[in-house]
């Protein structure tokens, strides 16, 4: 166990502060190692006393056996950190080492008290004892825990933590560090199960439903899969290295983690025979064995339910958490073990970006349980992940019918995936996860979904500050932080900074489809197309990998292409209705659609559009709406609305669709009028800016109309990926400036166009167009639209 004290004292031109575990010199602090600095507060405490090797080895290391060597190691870095001191310390050979300072106590001010009330940490500590009390009477082995108190506690400046030694010796192996005036984390790793029934799909299961029962309370840390696989590789082990043994235990002490929880099962006598046992990772020590048995597989969760309950009160759970997060397994996750295991592997495989493999795992769940709501809710994201909003819509909302008896974690996130998919409220969705990470304050996820939410809500400086919280912590759901903090960082164009991350998160062994589809979208708008290749290649026979023809197609139309763009859509929309889904493959033609519209040519835009399955979708009318087909947009307007509360229809796609309404009907200012209810969320949907920039032009405002244009061209990552529409800024900006007679600033436009599509296609109406308009500059009259 580190020894850790209260003590204040100065010797030399150094000050030792215990508490704070620092070293100052002259008001700077020295940076040393956790073992290093212990050393120097032991020695600290014996001024001028010989200190025997062996002597100073058990002070250290109490419970640990170690070479001379570790300790000559860290009197090595206290001498290096000493500087022009380093005779602070003098080698006796032979014998051991002496600390030659004179050590001077020093006292805190101290602070006016306010009027006495409960002290939570008196009463943390009484919930403690009580919860201890058991594991003693339990496991006579832990009555050791006295020797958490060194006998070496003499000097006087010391004497004031004698009391935090003595609440050691009580609550059993946790550092006075760990406690704050409230209760503060447990942090938690899991090993794997010892699995002796002979049935190895188990295993995961198992192990995911402890995770599911201690991630419910907001007093335990659990280190995730993605930070265990990180500290195996600094281990320069494989990463499906079981996590048993010695292995868990270095896991747990290089993630400075707390308890490892080790889990064992086999069966006897047609009987599971169950077991979960803390071991406190600093010293190795089992703080308890917690016993149990199943008659059946389906029983086990009841089980487990019972002993998770010991384990969280023996590491110091205080009851009225423990009262508050406790819902059972069964209500949480589902009767069945099996549909748990296929829960499991579906979890596994989404996460690894297999959606559509994921997917016939959650289904395979929820048809044997089917009142199986995080099964559903996972459903749900599956289907949002292959493109289908509709059917995760109706996944989420079976989710959210069957959660009133779920853990609280599970509620707040099957409530967040309802307001925001099912409901469309994402300024709902987005309050729901600032309650969750007050609630849960050091679980990524919520810190990460909410980062995601200001994404989708086009509001990037929150999505950033937000998503760095989740860099603080650095533990747990990384690759959902990957993904959400670079892309924050790639819409916010700060494409340096997410090539970084996205290198520092291959480095440490996170990588996906995603990852290369955004080196890829930010090689397309530098225009680098060595990585471009680089980055399709990596995505052959990977999961989804219509998702990168798609985007390398829309980059044949960016760059003029616009046959190749079209064979490729043609191409890839078979294998896209088929890898993903058919509602995916809808979009990829509401994307071809736009192009063709947006290179002039509306006949083939039509005949695209009539090729879409889905025609009552939001999106497809307002495509029809582009094309000229204004009858499905004015049954729809006719209607009563049936989503209320939707704040991409309300804020963003009516009023897009009341705009184009508007244009079509040659009334430019209430097309501006329609789009003002837009302006918080307009960098969530590019639409909202091409289609104001438009109006404005219209209008004859030429000064709004370059703003709008100008904000385009600095958002080329609000597409996923950037479409021709961005590179046509350039044309919206000419023709702008050429309306205010600025014909230097209209042709530096006009030619930056032309550079972009010097390798187009010829006879693109847009572009020919383009050109008449070039030519025309000089004219007294400018250009318009």
């Amino acid at each position: 166990m580190r020894p850790v004290f209260n003590g204040l004292c100065r010797f030399d031109d150094f000050e030792l502060d215990c508490a704070g575990r620092k070293v100052l010199r002259n008001g700077e602090r020295i940076a040393l190692s956790p073992k290093a600095f212990d050393v120097l507060v032991y020695l600290a405490s014996n001024p001028g006393r010989l200190i025997p090797k062996d002597e100073l080895m058990k002070a250290v290391w109490p419970e640990s056996y170690v070479e001379e060597s570790n300790l000559a190691q860290q009197i090595s870095q206290l001498r290096k950190a000493f500087k022009d001191k380093s005779d602070l310390i003098a080698t006796v050979p032979g014998r051991g080492y002496q600390f030659t300072a004179q050590v001077v106590p020093l006292t805190h001010p101290q602070a006016e008290l306010p009027p006495a009330e409960p002290n939570p940490d008196v009463l943390l500590l009484q919930h403690v004892r009580e919860r201890t009390h058991t594991v003693l009477e339990q496991r006579s082995e832990t009555r050791h825990a006295s020797r958490s108190l060194p006998s070496w506690v003499a000097s006087s400046w010391m004497i004031g933590c004698a009391a935090v030694l003595l609440a050691l010796s009580v609550i059993g192996y946790f550092g006075w560090r760990h406690f704050a005036p409230r209760p503060q984390l447990r942090k938690v790793v899991i090993a794997d199960f010892l699995n002796l029934t002979g049935d190895s799909s188990m295993d995961a299961a198992l192990k995911s439903a402890v995770s599911i029962g201690l991630g419910q309370t907001p007093y335990i840390q659990l280190m995730s899969d993605s930070l265990i696989r990180q500290t195996l590789a600094r281990m320069e082990k494989p990463p499906d290295t079981p996590l048993l043994g010695d292995t868990a235990l270095e896991i747990c002490r290089r993630g400075d983690y707390q308890v490892l929880l080790r889990g064992h099962i086999e069966l006897t006598d047609y009987r599971y025979q169950l077991s979960l046992e803390p071991v406190n990772c600093a010293t190795g020590r089992s703080l308890g064995v917690f016993r149990g048995q199943a008659n059946e597989k389906d029983t086990i969760l009841d089980t487990l339910d019972s002993e998770m309950r010991r384990v969280r009160a023996v590491i110091g759970e205080p009851n009225a958490s423990l009262a508050q997060f406790s819902a059972p397994l069964i209500d949480a996750t589902t009767f069945s073990f099996e549909a748990l295991q296929d829960y499991n592997t579906g979890t596994r495989l989404g996460n690894a970006g297999n959606s559509q493999a994921a997917k016939a795992m959650f289904e395979k769940a929820v048809a044997i349980d089917p009142k199986f709501a995080e099964g559903w809710d996972q459903l749900g994201v599956a289907w949002w992940d292959l493109g289908d909003s509709n059917k995760a819509a109706a996944m989420f909302q079976k989710a959210y019918d069957l959660s009133s008896n779920v853990t609280q974690d599970e509620k707040f996130s099957i409530r967040y995936h309802y307001d925001a998919a099912t409901l469309g409220d994402l300024v709902a969705g987005a309050k729901n996860l600032e309650a969750y990470t007050k609630v849960y304050p050091a679980d990524d996820w919520g810190w990460g979904a909410l980062a995601d939410a200001y994404v989708q809500l086009g509001d990037f400086p929150h999505a950033l500050t937000t998503a760095e919280q989740v860099l603080r912590h650095g533990t747990y759901h990384l690759e959902m932080i990957d993904e959400v903090w670079i892309g924050a960082l790639f819409r916010s164009n700060r494409f340096a900074d997410a090539k970084r991350a996205i290198a520092q998160a291959q480095a440490q062994g996170r990588d996906g489809p995603h990852l290369h589809h955004m080196l890829y979208e930010m090689a397309l708008i530098e225009q680098d197309r060595e990585t471009q290749r680089k980055e399709a290649a990596w995505s052959k026979n990977q999961p989804e990998y219509s998702k990168m023809l798609r985007i390398e197609a829309i980059a044949s139309a960016d760059a003029g292409k616009l046959q190749e763009f079209e064979s490729s859509f043609e191409k890839d929309l078979p294998l896209a209705a088929k890898d993903i889904s058919p509602s995916f493959a809808d979009s990829m033609l509401l994307d071809e659609a736009l192009i063709e519209m947006e290179f002039g040519r509306m006949e083939k835009a039509a005949s695209v559009l009539e090729k879409v399955q889905n025609k009552s979708d939001l999106d497809s009318i307002l495509m029809d709406a582009r094309a000229g087909n204004f009858t499905p947009a004015k049954a729809l307007l006719r209607q009563k609305e049936s989503r209320p509360t939707d704040t991409f229809r309300h804020y963003l796609q009516l009023p897009e669709l009341r705009a184009l309404a508007a244009l079509h009907n040659h009334d430019p200012l209430s097309a501006i009028a329609a789009l003002e209810v837009s302006r918080p969320y307009e960098l969530a949907r590019g639409d909202i800016l091409e289609v104001r920039a438009q109006a404005y032009l219209t209008a004859g405002q030429a000064d709004q109309a370059i703003a709008e244009y100008q904000k385009m061209l600095a958002h080329p990552a609000l597409e996923d990926p950037m479409l021709p529409r961005t590179i046509l800024a350039h044309l919206g900006l000419a023709r702008a400036y050429a309306l205010q007679r600025e014909t230097a600033a209209s042709r530096a436009e006009y030619e930056k166009l032309f550079e972009l599509w010097k390798d187009a296609d010829p006879g693109l109406p847009i572009l020919d167009q383009a050109r008449r308009e070039y030519r025309q500059l000089d004219s007294s009259s400018g250009v318009h639209p």
